[in-house]
């Protein structure tokens, strides 16, 4: 049996940046700066220094996929607002900030001194995801933007914490409502046990069976991902993309919001004793 080794859930402070020196004539009423959940920075550095660098995966400036001509130019944002646009042999700085306008989460990205290929990103970006390794936006134009980070991804320090726990606890069915329908009792001899390259294993009546697992991170928090091919029944009744509600030191709290209309699922799974 595994052990209970979860960390303590440490919350990431998330610098709010001012609005720069481009964006002045945006007012109060129009514009107001809010804490993102994931800044294009370095989340686990409070140091206004802190960064994080990226490369352009799509560009599609009218109709026109303009990644290629991206190639050789990384993009370092920096906790304190600041962003370099570099190639191998010149640097460009400007500025970006995440921000509220009109209600409508937005990317403000300004390269005031910078070429056209450069100055092509400056604007305001409608955020699509922000995603801490594919950030995703678009503009007014319908131009739209993804980039990726250009070293190892990022993972929260709840993510961490998660799949720690994950690793070394065997876990039961506490809780199960599928489709609106309580079939706690129908998993109650299930446990399933979740291993290093994303495999799951479940066990029932001393019977075996394999699946795969993963974890990864939206705007809107964590989402564990289980799937088992059928058959056997009732195992794939666990294969969706479970929104992790919380989880503790003992429990995994789960849920299915995209399933059929007004009758969700949820699922919580704790520690085999």
């Amino acid at each position: 049996m595994k052990t209970n080794h979860l960390a303590s859930i440490v919350k990431t402070g998330i610098l709010a940046l001012s609005c720069t020196v481009f964006l002045a004539s945006c007012t109060k009423e129009t514009q107001e700066v809010v804490e993102p959940l994931y800044t294009l920075g370095d989340p686990k550095s409070p140091s206004p220094q802190g960064s994080r660098t990226f490369e352009v995966s799509s560009f599609v400036l009218a109709g026109e996929e303009q990644a290629s001509s991206y190639q050789e130019i990384e993009w370092t944002f920096m906790n304190n607002g600041t962003v370099i646009a570099s190639s191998p042999n010149q640097e460009w700085p400007g500025t970006w900030n995440v921000g509220q306008m009109d209600g409508v989460q937005k990317l403000f990205l300004n390269f005031p001194d910078a070429p056209p290929l450069i100055n092509a990103l400056s604007g305001i970006w409608t955020v699509v995801s922000l995603d801490l390794n594919n950030p995703q936006f678009i503009n007014d134009a319908g131009d739209t933007l993804q980039i990726i980070p250009t070293g190892e991804t990022v993972m929260s320090l709840e993510l961490q914490a998660l799949n720690a726990f994950l690793l070394d606890s065997v876990f039961v069915v506490a809780d199960f409502v599928y489709q609106g329908n309580d079939v706690t009792s129908t998993f109650s001899d299930v446990s399933l046990d979740f291993k290093g390259n994303n495999v799951v294993t479940a066990e029932r009546f001393g019977q075996q069976r394999g699946g795969q697992w993963m974890t990864s991170e939206t705007q809107d928090g964590i989402v564990l991902t289980i799937q088992f091919n059928p058959p056997p029944a009732p195992l794939t009744g666990f294969n969706a993309a479970w929104d992790v509600v919380s989880f503790s030191d003992t429990e995994i709290v789960l849920e299915d919001v995209d399933g059929p209309p007004d009758t969700g699922s949820y699922l919580i799974i704790t520690m085999e004793n």
